[in-house]
C-alpha cells in the first residue's frame, strides 16, 4: 500500500492541471462527425456494440474506444463534460501506471514521480487529453502501461521461479486491449525486446529463444491489426501506394525532429502541422531534419560507446513507437501532430528518471528536487494554458493561425466558423486567404461556394464548387452542392448529373443517393425517387429526411403502409424534422382516425407554427370531429398567415364562412 500513494499523488497532480479543458465544447474538427452526427455509437445495445466491432469510421477500427464513448452517452447525453472528464481520468490513471513501470525499472520513488510527470503534465499531452475525439490515445495508453507493467511482473516472477505464465497471458491480452483501442502501440514488441537486452539483463545465452517466444502472441496480434489497420486507411484513402522514397524519409525526419524539439522546448504547439502542397526533400527544413535526425542518432550511438547507452536506448525506443505516425505507409494532410507523441514520448521518461536517481540522493537532493519541481510547475502550467485553446473552433483555429502552423486548413476552418455564426464577409475573407495559401484546397474552394450560394450569387457558387471538383477531395461534397445550386437554378437534368458522377466516385456514400432521390422526387419522378432512398437508406439507415422524402414519395404512388412506415421512421430518427407528422396526419385523416390525426398536426406545428397545410388539415379534422370552434380557430389562422396567392384559400374562406353560418 505505501507503494500505492505516490501513484494516486502523480494521477492527482497530473488531473488537477487538465481541469481547464473539461469545460470544452465538441468541435467541429471531427467531434461533429463522430459523436453529434453520428447515432451509431449512442448507446450499449446489441446494435450499437455491433456496429461498434465492425466499423472503420473515419479510418480508425477502436471499438473499445467506442464501448467508452458509448457509455459517456449513456451517462452523460451529449454534455462535453462527461467526455471531457472520463478522458481526464483515464490520463490521470496512465500517469499512475508509468510511475508503477518506472518504479520498478529504477527503484525510485522521486525520481520515479518525476519522470511521470514530465510526461503527464507535458503540453504535447494536451491534443489527446482534451479532444474527444482522441478518447482513443488516452485509452489506448492505459492498456499499454498496463501490459507493460504484467510484463515486468512476468519477468520478475520468472527470475524468482515464481508463477509467470498467468502475467504473461495478462500483459498479451492488455496489449490487444490497447490494440482495439487505437494501434498506436503496434510496436510495444520491439520496445519489449529492447527492454529485455538493454535493460532486463534477459538477452543472455540459454534465454533468448525464450525471450522471443514469448513475443510471438504479441506478434500474433500486431500482425492482426496491422491487416486490420490497411483495410482502415484503404477504406480512407490513406494507405501510400506511389510516393518518393525520399518524401517519405523527409516526412519521418521532420516527424522525428519536430517530437524531440517540442519536448525539449513546448512552446507554440498547433493542432496541425499540415502539408500544403506535398513534401518536397529539397525544401530547407526537410534538408534540415534529414541531416539532423542521422547526426542526432549518431551522437547518441556515440554516448553509449562512451559507456553512456541510456540516450540511445532511450531514442531507440522513441523511433520504435513513433515509426507507424511518422508517414511512411500513412499520408493524410499533415506533416506530424502532437498526438502522436502519446506514447512514443514515454522512454523519454524512463531517461530522466534513470538520470535523476543519482542526483536525488545525498547533499544535492534538495537542489534537485527543487529545480525538478520549478521545470513540473512550468509543464503544468503551460499545459493549462493549452488546454483553454481546445475549448471551442474559435479558439482552436485563432491559435492554429497565430503559431503560424495552421496554413491553408486553419483558416479555411476558422472561416467555416465564421460562415456558421453569419458572418460571410469574414468568413470569405478566410477563405480566401486559404486559397491564396493552397490555390488545390478544395474544402476552401467548396466553403467559399456556399458563402456565394447563401447570398443567392448562384454562378459564383457554381464557379468554386467546380474549382472543387478539379481538386483532389475526399467527399462528394462539391459536386453534391453543385447538384444543389443547379436544381435551384432549374436545371434538374444537370444537378441528376452531378449526383450520378458523385455516385461514381463515391459509390459507398450515402448523401449523393439520397439527394438524387429527392430531386427525383421533385421532379415526380417517384419510382426513380424511391429506388434511390433504398440505396441511400442502406448506407445510411438513420436518415430522417430520406424516410421523409421515401414516404411521400410511396404516399404518391398510392402505397400507404409503405408511407405510414417510412413516415414514423423520419420521426423516430429526428423527433424535430418538420413535415413527416404533417403527411402521416392526412394518412390518418383519410383512414378516419381523426384525434390521432389532430395529435400528429398538433406536433407539427409546435414543430413549424408556419405550416400551412396543418392548420388546414387540423381544421378539417376537427369538422369531421364536431368541433366547430376549433376548426374555425384553425382556419383563421391559416388565412392569416397565407400569402394571398394560397392555392387553399378560397376553399377556407367558403368553410369558415359555413360554420359562421350554423
Amino acid at each position: 500500500m505505501r507503494n500505492v500513494w505516490p501513484a494516486v499523488a502523480v494521477s492527482i497532480a497530473t488531473a488537477i492541471f487538465y481541469l481547464p479543458g473539461v469545460g470544452g465544447a465538441f468541435l467541429a474538427w471531427d467531434d461533429w462527425t463522430n459523436f453529434t452526427q453520428n447515432p451509431d455509437y449512442q448507446g450499449l445495445s446489441p446494435r450499437h456494440l455491433a456496429w461498434m466491432f465492425t466499423t472503420f469510421h473515419m479510418g480508425h477500427y477502436q471499438p473499445l474506444t467506442w464501448i467508452t464513448l458509448g457509455l459517456d452517452y449513456t451517462l452523460w447525453g451529449m454534455q462535453p463534460l462527461g467526455y471531457h472528464v472520463t478522458s481526464l481520468l483515464l490520463h490521470a490513471v496512465s500517469a499512475g501506471l508509468l510511475y508503477a513501470v518506472l518504479r520498478q525499472l529504477i527503484d525510485s520513488t522521486p525520481a520515479s514521480a518525476i519522470g511521470a510527470l514530465f510526461w503527464s503534465l507535458h503540453p504535447l499531452r494536451v491534443e489527446s487529453v482534451t479532444w474527444i475525439t482522441e478518447r482513443r490515445d488516452v485509452l489506448c495508453g492505459v492498456f499499454f502501461l498496463l501490459s507493460v507493467l504484467a510484463y515486468l511482473r512476468m519477468c520478475r516472477e520468472q527470475a524468482a521461479g515464481g508463477r509467470w505464465r498467468h502475467w504473461l497471458t495478462i500483459s498479451v491480452a492488455a496489449y490487444a486491449a490497447s490494440l482495439l483501442s487505437k494501434s498506436l502501440g503496434i510496436l510495444l514488441p520491439f520496445a519489449l525486446l529492447l527492454l529485455d537486452v538493454a535493460l532486463l539483463g534477459r538477452w543472455t545465452p540459454g534465454k533468448r529463444r525464450q525471450v522471443l517466444l514469448e513475443k510471438l502472441p504479441y506478434a500474433a496480434c500486431a500482425t492482426a491489426m496491422l491487416l486490420v489497420m490497411l483495410v482502415a486507411m484503404k477504406e480512407l484513402g490513406q494507405v501510400r501506394t506511389s510516393v518518393d522514397p525520399l518524401a517519405r524519409v523527409a516526412q519521418a525526419s521532420f516527424g522525428v525532429c519536430l517530437y524531440a524539439w517540442k519536448t525539449l522546448l513546448p512552446w507554440n504547439l498547433s493542432p496541425l502541422y499540415p502539408i500544403e502542397a506535398g513534401v518536397t526533400p529539397g525544401e530547407a527544413r526537410f534538408v534540415v531534419c534529414m541531416i539532423a535526425a542521422p547526426l542526432l542518432t549518431a551522437g547518441f550511438a556515440l554516448l553509449a560507446w562512451k559507456k553512456r547507452p541510456a540516450p540511445l536506448l532511450a531514442w531507440t525506443a522513441f523511433l520504435i513507437l513513433a515509426l507507424p505516425v511518422l508517414g511512411a505507409v500513412v499520408r493524410g494532410f499533415q506533416l506530424a501532430a502532437d498526438r502522436y507523441t502519446y506514447l512514443s514520448a514515454l522512454p523519454f521518461s524512463l531517461l530522466l528518471a534513470g538520470a535523476l536517481r543519482g542526483s536525488l540522493q545525498g547533499a544535492s537532493a534538495r537542489v534537485a528536487v527543487g529545480i525538478a519541481g520549478v521545470v513540473l510547475l512550468a509543464l503544468g502550467t503551460l499545459t493549462a494554458v493549452q488546454t483553454r485553446i481546445w475549448r471551442n473552433d474559435v479558439t482552436l483555429w485563432d491559435h492554429a493561425i497565430a503559431t503560424g502552423w495552421g496554413g491553408a486548413v486553419a483558416f479555411t476552418n476558422r472561416g467555416a466558423e465564421k460562415y456558421r455564426a453569419g458572418d460571410l464577409v469574414g468568413a470569405r475573407a478566410d477563405f480566401e486567404e486559404a486559397l491564396r495559401r493552397n490555390p488545390k484546397h478544395g474544402l476552401a474552394w467548396v466553403n467559399r461556394g456556399k458563402t456565394f450560394e447563401l447570398a443567392k450569387e448562384r454562378p459564383q457558387a457554381i464557379e468554386d464548387y467546380t474549382r472543387a471538383i478539379e481538386c483532389e477531395m475526399r467527399s462528394p461534397e462539391a459536386l453534391e452542392r453543385r447538384a444543389t445550386v443547379r436544381e435551384e437554378m432549374g436545371d434538374p437534368p444537370g444537378a441528376i448529373a452531378d449526383c450520378s458522377e458523385a455516385l461514381r466516385r463515391f459509390p459507398n456514400v450515402a448523401g449523393p443517393w439520397i439527394l438524387r432521390g429527392s430531386i427525383k422526387f421533385r421532379t415526380s419522378d417517384y419510382k426513380g425517387a424511391i429506388a434511390d432512398l433504398d440505396e441511400g437508406l442502406k448506407r445510411n439507415p438513420h436518415d430522417a429526411t430520406a424516410f421523409f422524402i421515401r414516404g411521400q414519395s410511396r404516399y404518391a404512388t398510392g402505397d400507404s403502409n409503405g408511407a405510414w412506415n417510412d413516415l414514423s421512421a423520419a420521426i423516430v430518427n429526428d423527433p424535430r424534422l418538420p413535415g413527416p407528422r404533417r403527411i402521416r396526419g392526412a394518412l390518418l385523416g383519410l383512414q378516419g382516425k381523426f384525434p390521432a390525426a389532430v395529435e400528429d398536426f398538433t406536433e407539427e406545428l409546435r414543430i413549424d407554427a408556419g405550416a400551412l397545410d396543418a392548420w388546414r388539415n387540423r381544421g378539417l379534422a376537427f369538422m369531421k370531429m364536431g368541433m366547430r370552434a376549433q376548426a374555425a380557430a384553425d382556419f383563421e389562422q391559416a388565412l392569416r398567415i397565407a400569402p394571398p396567392t394560397w392555392e387553399s384559400r378560397r376553399e377556407l374562406e367558403g368553410l369558415l364562412s359555413e360554420l359562421r353560418k350554423r
